[in-house]
């Protein structure tokens, strides 16, 4: 199946070419593309799509890409079908939302053999096609030019404190890569009533960044500056109503909300975001996370976000070129995570994001159920029964082109990785060793496994020749010693193994092994992994 760039008047005889033929296998085409662009909506009968339709084709033609039309209920068929490298799904912000993603997620893990996702996605929207447009022109600029500056700021919510600055508070890893900036340390109000105030001061800090990255409790609307342990107190909910949205007349749950955000420069800055649903456009799913300020529900509800209210375009709005950001629930965590992976391979910004959905891969062993919140039964019941933190991390997104690189690869400070094949005595195998220091490491807790007996884990990821381990081979891990790298003591860590991945041309191992948490948090490890490669 050839793609030609496809215009605006073809889209209809296009949708119609593009029937699955009655019990077709979906799979990769004959000729797939390292970037196709895929316009999800519906053009020839809803005017307000028409005008983001035409910027899809400017954006295709600019960046040498075909371009797919598809309506919503196809388009996962279609990006897996394609089996493009690299789709950039372009949708209107009242079609974008929690179920188009995850039924794009799953369909990307079919491509190939291994149960790893095989397409890098990244989605673009905007408040209109014109900023929409201006987004991708700003992305292009960085593109082509880089960061405009290394300043990189964080945002994040405290408590039993008093609002602050944390002199150069960033990611240890940026900081290794020649970033410099500050942390803003938001308390909340219960301890901090002056909180709003310290924000209304301090927040033009992020002004001109180069990169933002914001943590904290939050909603479609905002972040929240108010303990998230108000979701437990029944007598301080209501029942969803679209118009009691954000109430608070007693001023106890206040926000910093889009438009705060909005006022903002962050022209060509990349924006990490862990606030749930803070990539949300205009379709805001509302579940029990976001009681508090969106009210309760029996079972989650669709709530039509007006534009000017969502803390993620008003990101898109104030110049950012890219948020990385959960279009549902979520742990902030996710985002030290993506930080780390982007600094230790200084991959696109698509597969950056592809990390966190291998990461579930992992540590399920595969892809888990994830219900898809389209208001049908089956989607919504299955929605409910997924493992609670795999869902979370499956709802992060990319807003921006998933090509973009702006990062260089470091060396990490406090981790080492060797591997090195072996013949002596017995069969050829690979020895692999980990070793992390004392201390933090944003990869060590299992956050999207299920056993909480053994929450804590060491993991690594390791690039080998596609020949050596072809996609159908079994790895087995015939021996596996971990010890405190101070003291040579033996660590608990147990249950070692690895999954086999292939993606676009290259082949990865992915070893873990997991250990208590009361025992091992925080303490150093080097791990040694040996391999043997069955074919």
């Amino acid at each position: 199946m050839k793609l030609p760039s496809l215009l605006f008047p073809a889209v209809a005889a296009v949708l119609a070419a593009a029937q699955t033929p009655e019990g077709a296998p979906p799979g990769p085409s004959e000729e797939a593309h390292d970037l196709v662009v895929f316009f999800v909506g519906d053009p020839l009968d809803d005017e307000g799509h028409r005008a983001y339709a035409v910027a899809a084709s400017t954006i295709a033609g600019g960046a040498d890409a075909p371009l797919v039309f598809v309506g919503r209920d196809d388009a996962a068929w279609a990006v897996a079908r394609t089996g493009p490298g690299f789709a950039l799904v372009v949708a209107p912000p009242d079609v974008l939302d929690a179920a188009l993603h995850r039924a794009i997620l799953l369909g990307s893990t079919g491509v190939d053999a291994d149960p790893f996702v095989d397409i890098a996605v990244g989605y673009l929207t905007g408040s209109t096609p014109e900023r929409m447009l201006a987004t991708w022109e700003r992305s292009e600029a960085v593109r082509r030019d880089g960061l405009r500056s290394k300043r990189w700021m964080e945002t994040f919510v405290t408590s039993g404190m008093d609002s602050t600055i944390y002199r150069g508070r960033i990611h240890e890893l940026a900081r290794v890569a020649g970033f410099e900036g500050n942390g803003l340390a938001f308390s909340g109000v219960e301890s901090d009533p002056g909180v709003a105030a310290f924000v209304a001061e301090r927040l033009s800090d992020i002004d001109g960044c180069g990169v933002l990255s914001v943590t904290g409790n939050g909603d479609p609307q905002g972040v929240w500056l108010f303990s998230g342990r108000r979701n437990l107190d029944r007598s301080l909910h209501w029942p969803y109503e679209p118009g009691r949205v954000g109430e608070d007349p007693d001023g106890a749950m206040p926000r910093v909300l889009a438009d705060q955000w909005r006022a903002r420069d962050l022209s060509g800055a990349v924006v990490w975001s862990g606030t749930c649903h803070s990539a949300v456009c205009e379709r805001a799913w509302v579940e029990g996370d976001i009681v508090s300020t969106f009210g309760r529900v029996a079972e989650p509800v669709l709530h039509p976000l007006p534009r000017d209210e969502s803390m993620g375009l008003a990101m898109l709005d104030a110049g950012a070129v890219a948020l990385l950001a959960p279009i549902g629930a979520n742990h902030g965590m996710a985002t030290a995570r993506e930080q780390r992976f982007a600094f230790l391979t200084g991959a696109p910004l698509g597969e950056v994001m592809k990390s966190t959905y291998d990461d579930i891969v992992l540590a399920n062993g595969g892809m888990p159920a994830l219900g898809v919140p389209d208001g049908r039964p089956e989607g919504m019941s299955a929605w409910e029964r997924e493992p609670v933190m795999a869902g979370g991390g499956a709802n992060r997104i990319l807003l921006g082109d998933p090509r973009l690189a702006p990062f260089r690869a470091v060396d990490p400070p406090r981790e080492a990785l060797r591997s090195r094949w072996v013949e002596e005595d017995g069969p050829r195998r690979l020895v692999v060793e980990v070793e992390w220091s004392d201390g933090f490491h944003a990869a060590a807790w299992d956050m999207f496994g299920t056993r909480r007996d053994a929450d804590w884990r060491v993991v690594a990821r390791v690039e080998v020749d596609p020949a050596e381990v072809p996609i159908d081979a079994t790895v087995e891990v015939v021996a596996f010693r971990a010890v405190h790298p101070g003291t040579e003591e033996a660590q608990p860590y147990g249950d070692a193994r690895a999954m086999v991945e292939h993606h676009r041309g290259r082949a990865f191992l992915h070893l873990v092994a997991n250990a208590p948490r009361e025992t091992t948090a925080y303490e150093g490890v080097r791990a040694r992994f040996e391999l043997r490669v069955a074919r």
